[in-house]
């Protein structure tokens, strides 16, 4: 008999409910649809309109009225899928959780390849993650299990680079059902028991949901006491928040059909059946109670009711399209056949139930499945391993210090106890010393960790300063930065700033580098920002001209008193919002323009940098004005790539190389090149040391 493989079905409820709609968008049942709207037409940015059309998505889908749901995702995708472009991936997975939850699986498998493809492009971990999640829930319903475990554990990776608990515990909640479908009950206990212990608070659906799932793995084992405690756990949280406990109260039915106890069990399928019925239940969902109702129905002597019951379930299964539901079926079929004797009927169905299920669970498959799980398993036990090791070795280095400060101790005191006599005046003088010099040792000690923590706390105030990587890429969405600092502190920095007009982008290098460096870079940052933002400058060469008269002012530098020029060296940018087109000033750093036809135009700033001694006339710069084309790129920087010592013969690298290094990545994505340029500086260095910051800032228009 074939009931609670029928679990298999309630954990998709819990799956499809929660683990997965959750991480996409969280709602108030209390709010109306009405309300929803209202709120939408108030939003202020185009964030907050994306948001609140997820709102109403959200609503109509726990209203199962996923029709209108998806013309709201429609709307979002229509309005902003090229401004953008990560939540309109967020969007489409959405999108495709619609398209799952009613069946409709090759749609599903479209979208989601779309989302694969565009996530890859993109560099977007997250959007990626979930592509392989849905894909891995594909296949489980299509009955492709060695697939479903490989695409799952590809998004449990993803998940644990990004430390993202509760989806690492959704993929462990997914790898539970792929191994439980198999027959392999103990294998999804130990998954959906990581589930819970990885889970970020026990007082979620989540959490609670996966308690039922391990309620079903232990009915399939026998053991009872075990099962009945997590479905009454699973049962008194809904309970308690007058939420749809069907699925945690099929656990506790199935659990009373295993001990006999027909008519308790019978009496919760009815109430179970009723809900389903009334709320327009999917067809594998509903197929699962009709099947499960059928066999009690026949061991408690009901044979025209277990006949109706399970030719119902037969057809809510074959309509549902998933092969397992499908499998559940043909067993109930032929158990409730039989046991009428019309055995040609349960034959036939036996041997539709015994070549599907030889389809979904073949030897090869399930040698396979277990291949994958044995290298996740060695992978994640060698990464322990490896932690161990270097805990052991600490250990074990600890350990020699202890035996050779104990060592030293024993000659120290052996020789003192055989000439403590003769020596005893110049052992009083020695052990002054030895005091002084320890109080020495820790006032440098003392000294060092506050020079330490100074330049680790200087280190947080510079990279404060510099603009957050959202800041930057919304701005710039096709960019990339790619930033080295010689030492803890940088004297190289980059800026960008808007307006209503311009987007302002700078690569700057101030004079120095370490402590030095960052002081400069730091006041002349704030200097840049004077000038967008507090006089509303627009022309990068008068921006220059007026950080060139304060940093001037503010420094009091003068020939006599400094014997170098504190100042900075810098390409600015100004790129029109509306016609592309790009103003430049530089004091020494320039930059490259290189043409969709790879032409490059080089960026020439002044021969003389921003900062002057009192003494000097202060010289102005020199505005550039260029038109640029949609395709076009952008690259400006400071020397210290070019200015690297390296290769075979320990020579600087020089601009030229640095311009062939950019027209050999053209073709790459701005993620790429920027590794491919890193990539090529660090083979140039070699094993020399690191001259200078590197800076280089790459825009796609």
């Amino acid at each position: 008999m074939y009931i609670l493989a029928a679990k298999k079905q309630i954990y998709m409820r819990y799956l499809f409910g929660v683990l997965f709609l959750l991480p996409f968008f969280t709602f108030s049942q209390d709010k109306h649809l009405d309300s929803l709207i209202s709120v939408y037409t108030q939003a202020q940015s185009d964030t907050d309109r994306i948001n609140k059309y997820s709102d109403i998505a959200s609503y109509l889908i726990n209203k199962k009225e996923y029709g209108k749901a998806l013309s709201y995702y429609k709307k979002i995708l229509q309005t902003f899928s090229k401004t953008y472009p990560q939540k309109s991936i967020d969007v489409k997975n959405k999108i495709a959780y619609v398209f799952i939850s009613t069946e409709k699986f090759d749609k599903a498998d479209s979208v989601i390849r779309e989302i694969q493809t565009e996530s890859i492009k993109l560099n977007y971990a997250k959007g990626l993650g979930f592509a392989k999640r849905n894909l891995g829930l594909l296949n489980t319903f299509k009955g492709n299990y060695k697939e479903a475990v490989s695409y799952h554990l590809k998004a449990l990776k993803i998940w644990e680079s990004l430390q993202n608990k509760a989806l690492i515990s959704a993929s462990y909640s997914d790898l539970g059902i792929v191994f439980f479908y198999q027959g392999n009950y103990e294998k999804a206990i130990y998954y959906w028991e990581n589930a819970l212990k990885t889970a970020p608070s026990k007082n979620t659906s989540d959490y609670i949901n996966n308690c039922g799932n391990l309620s079903s793995a232990y009915i399939e084992l026998g053991k009872y006491d075990e099962a009945t405690k997590y479905a009454e756990k699973a049962i008194e949280y809904y309970k308690s928040r007058k939420q749809d406990y069907t699925n945690a109260l099929l656990n506790l039915a199935n659990i009373e059909y295993k001990q006999k106890e027909y008519i308790k069990s019978l009496a919760h399928y009815a109430e179970i059946i009723q809900f389903l019925e009334k709320n327009n239940t999917r067809n594998k969902d509903i197929a699962n109670v009709y099947l499960n109702a059928a066999l009690i129905y026949q061991e408690y002597g009901k044979p025209k009711e277990a006949l109706l019951y399970v030719q119902k379930g037969y057809e809510k299964a074959q309509a549902s399209g998933d092969k397992n539901e499908l499998l559940h079926a043909y067993n109930n079929m032929g158990s409730v056949y039989a046991g009428g004797k019309n055995f040609e009927k349960a034959f036939e169905y036996a041997n539709l139930y015994n070549g599907l299920k030889d389809s979904l669970n073949s030897m090869e498959s399930q040698a396979q499945i277990n291949e994958l799980d044995k290298q996740y398993q060695t992978e994640k036990k060698e990464k322990e391993n490896q932690l161990l090791s270097k805990q052991l070795e600490i250990q074990q280095i600890q350990g020699k210090q202890q035996r050779f400060f104990l060592l030293v101790s024993v000659v120290v005191l052996t020789l003192i106890g055989f000439l403590s006599i003769v020596l005893y005046r110049q052992n009083k003088l020695k052990q002054k010393a030895n005091y002084k010099l320890a109080v020495k040792n820790k006032i440098i000690e003392e000294q060092h960790k506050d020079i330490t923590d100074s330049i680790k706390y200087a280190q947080r105030i510079q990279q404060a300063i510099f603009p957050p990587s959202k800041v930057w890429f919304d701005l710039v969405p096709q960019s990339f930065v790619l930033f080295k600092p010689k030492d803890v502190l940088s004297g190289d920095f980059y800026w960008i700033e808007q307006n209503k007009d311009y987007i302002y982008v700078a690569a700057a290098d101030c004079t120095g580098h370490g402590v030095p460096g960052a002081l400069m870079s730091i006041v002349n940052y704030n200097l840049l920002n004077k000038a967008v933002l507090e006089q509303s400058m627009t022309e990068p060469a008068k921006i220059l001209d007026a950080v060139n008269k304060w940093l001037t002012v503010s420094l009091h530098q003068t020939y006599n008193e400094s014997t170098v020029r504190d100042g900075m060296d810098i390409a600015l940018c100004a790129l029109n919002k509306k016609t592309n087109q790009l103003e430049f000033a530089g004091a020494f750093n320039g930059g490259y323009i290189f043409k969709q036809d790879k032409s490059v135009t080089e960026l020439k700033g002044n021969k003389h940098p921003v900062g002057a001694f009192m003494e000097e006339k202060i010289t102005s710069f020199t505005n550039h004005t260029l038109s640029l084309d949609k395709g076009d790129k952008i690259y400006i920087f400071s020397d210290g790539y070019a200015d690297q010592f390296g290769g075979l013969n320990g020579k600087k690298l020089k601009y030229k190389k640095l311009q062939e290094f950019i027209t050999e990545s053209l073709h790459m994505p701005m993620p790429e090149q920027k590794k491919y340029l890193e990539q090529k500086f660090i083979d140039w260095k070699g094993d020399l040391e690191q001259i200078d910051d590197v800076l280089i800032i790459g825009i796609l228009v």
